[in-house]
């Protein structure tokens, strides 16, 4: 009789396990969250304020060069698409 209760509270973790992990994956898929604007372009979104950016995404944003405070702040993830840019100068980006 307790070798049931003692089967049964392993079937109950495991289960419970279970549930945890599928929960956690459904989380993965939610929304993408949504940064407010930049202050050098209000297009743009940065997940902090200065002087650190963090991630800064400036895709379908038209640009006809990279802001000088991109590269005076410390930037985690640029994403830049889409916006016109043919070329980035050398070394543009080193102090980020």
């Amino acid at each position: 009789n307790t070798f049931f209760f003692v089967k049964l509270g392993y079937a109950m973790t495991i289960f419970t396990l279970i549930l945890m992990l599928l929960a956690s994956m459904v989380r993965m898929h939610e929304l993408p969250v949504q940064y407010p604007p930049c202050f050098f372009n209000p297009l743009c979104t940065c997940s902090k304020a200065i002087p650190d950016l963090g991630i800064v995404n400036c895709d379908n944003v038209p640009m006809p060069r990279i802001p000088q405070q991109i590269n005076s702040s410390k930037v985690f993830i640029l994403k830049l698409g889409n916006n016109g840019l043919r070329h980035i100068q050398p070394q543009f980006l080193v102090t980020t």
